[in-house]
């Protein structure tokens, strides 16, 4: 927990130290994030709530009270499809149409809308994060904010003034309109003002030409515009802190304009704001929602355990930008990072010396912000990840290869860890199967290639014999046939990367592999003899082998026809 009297030197820890001086006399704190469902989300929304979660936790360990609402904008129009969408053609008529009122092209949810929210709050779940859920959709057809929304219009000139400050062509004020009627006959916002009587507003709609009209404070299908509605929801659930992306933190945009108007409209200060930095694709450029195909949450989720889905963005500060990369090397990295600011927080075999006191407590922080829930007292197991990635290309399933290594390594783990240790080669099987680059995935050689039990010389194939004999040694360890290994190996004509590359290729059609101890007893060394064995027969053993398997298929064949003989021809 952090030390309320040093000053923090972790980022949440910070910025809930400026929102609590900021506002020093409040009985809560509210903490705002919201997103419109339009598309799947990706990793760079899921930073979004990530910091408001940390900062959530920070004033927690402070001793405040917190709430923390995530507002789904799904009363936004839905104003392009994703580019990786099918149908497009059927969807273009939804064009328009608020996103909770377009059905769900795959038939799972009650509308667009949902399909894409309801995953992501389970998703959210999974890491430890349970904000209250407002559906703009519900609260704006029940009038929730049609008070606020008639003082907006009663200071439709002053937003006016703020608003054209940005524009290069100027907006009057006559003709400007805060808010969007949705047509109520076809349900699109393609609807133009063309009368105004106080509170009620005379509309036509260009999509299906009907007429309409909205008195404010009683048809609710209308809404404000964003750079309206931002700050109208600041002053109405008393918001204290808020992250938004670089693009709505630049000057004039929506959070520069958000500052005046709620300061202009409501007399009121905004909430303290964090920018954050874009999670950057592969290609560079941010992600985006309505471009399609972008990392979402839901990878991170097949390849990372919960706490190291936090660690990801825990250990960065908001403003910096950066990529998540899961289809290559540093997907292992990730997780030797992650372990390392495990051991420093048990100072796993006096780990911490050599380290700064400073370094030790942020190290640490950023540890208990990852965790889900509060750290455990007794360090959690941490298997070697590259080990499990290679032994998951045998197995179907993770139980079985956890069965495997609790009875053939004698791997005794607590129940949590049990747990854990499955969690972590699932994620493994996942990264094989979908993303991990080819020389991370194996299977034995079935059968035996000539082509390379003719590059094998005669003094190797003496140093297989060998290697054979200490494989059929019952009981031996991984560390005496890695010694073991390196004393048979140092032939002074012996090039030893060549040696191996055959080897590699014998068992995996590869010219390198994970260490060779290790993987003989997570493959099984049974198996491993079985195949240098055929590697390493002379032709005439081979030939005579052939020939002895041809004479007993005979006999067998044989033996079955006179089992099967009728009666007849047994008694004659």
């Amino acid at each position: 927990m952090a030390n309320s009297l040093e000053e923090p030197l972790f980022w949440a820890d910070n910025l809930a130290r400026r929102i609590i001086n900021k506002r020093p006399n409040k009985l809560f704190y509210t903490i705002e994030a919201g997103i419109t469902p339009s598309g799947n989300m990706h990793i760079g929304t899921l930073r979004e709530v990530m910091i408001c979660s940390f900062v959530e936790r920070a004033l927690l360990d402070l001793g405040k009270s917190v709430r923390f609402l995530f507002i789904w904008d799904d009363y936004d129009r839905l104003r392009k499809l994703p580019s990786d969408l099918l149908n497009r053609e059927e969807m273009q008529k939804y064009l328009y149409f608020p996103v909770s009122k377009v059905f769900d092209l795959w038939g799972c949810h009650s509308s667009w809308a949902e399909h894409f929210e309801k995953p992501f709050e389970d998703q959210l779940k999974i890491i430890g994060i349970s904000p209250k859920y407002i559906y703009q959709s519900v609260e704006y057809t029940k009038g929730t904010y049609a008070e606020e929304c008639l003082r907006v219009l009663g200071n439709k000139q002053t937003i006016t003034e703020i608003l054209n400050k940005i524009k290069t062509n100027k907006t009057a004020a006559e003709d400007f309109l805060p808010i969007q009627i949705y047509c109520e006959k076809c349900s699109k916002d393609t609807t133009q003002i063309i009368e105004n009587q106080g509170i009620n507003y005379k509309y036509s709609c260009s999509s299906c030409g009907f007429e309409g009209a909205v008195n404010i404070l009683k048809d609710f299908h209308y809404k404000l515009g964003w750079r309206v509605d931002w700050p109208m929801r600041w002053k109405f659930y008393d918001v204290d802190f808020e992250s938004s992306g670089s693009d709505h933190s630049v000057a004039g945009g929506s959070f520069d304009t958000g500052k005046e108007i709620i300061n202009q409209v409501w007399a009121r200060e905004p909430p303290l704001h964090q920018h954050y930095g874009f999670i950057i694709g592969r290609e560079g450029g941010k992600l985006s929602k309505s471009v399609g195909g972008n990392i979402s949450p839901g990878d991170l989720f097949e390849v990372f355990s919960p706490s190291i889905v936090r660690f990801l963005f825990a250990r960065a500060r908001p403003e910096t930008e950066y990529s998540i990369v899961i289809d290559d090397e540093s997907y292992l990295k990730t997780f030797a990072d992650f372990f390392k600011h495990e051991d420093i927080y048990f100072n796993s075999n006096n780990i911490r010396q050599g380290i700064s006191e400073k370094n030790i407590k942020q190290f640490c922080r950023i540890y208990e912000m990852s965790v889900v829930g509060t750290p455990s007292v007794i360090k959690p197991v941490q298997p070697d990840i590259r080990n499990l990635v290679f032994l998951m290309n045998f197995f179907q399933t993770p139980q079985k290869a956890l069965a495997y290594l609790k009875k053939n390594h004698k791997i005794k783990l607590s129940v949590n860890d049990e747990e854990l240790y499955l969690q972590y080669m699932t994620c493994c099987q996942n990264w094989l199967k979908k993303y991990a680059p080819s020389k991370y995935k194996y299977k034995l050689r079935q059968g035996v290639d000539q082509e390379i039990k003719k590059q094998i010389l005669p003094f190797e194939i003496e140093i297989i014999k060998q290697i054979i004999k200490l494989l059929n040694q019952p009981k031996v360890s991984d560390e005496l046939i890695k010694t073991k290994l390196e004393q048979i190996t140092t032939a002074d004509a012996l090039d030893k990367k060549a040696f191996y590359a055959k080897i590699y290729q014998i068992l995996f059609r590869k010219d390198e592999g994970p260490n060779f101890a290790g993987f003989c007893q997570y493959i099984g060394k049974t198996k491993i003899v079985k195949i240098l064995k055929e590697y390493i027969k002379k032709e005439s053993e081979t030939d005579n082998k052939i020939i002895e398997e041809h004479k007993d298929n005979i006999k067998k064949e044989k033996a079955k026809r006179r089992i099967n003989k009728p009666e007849k021809e047994k008694s004659a």
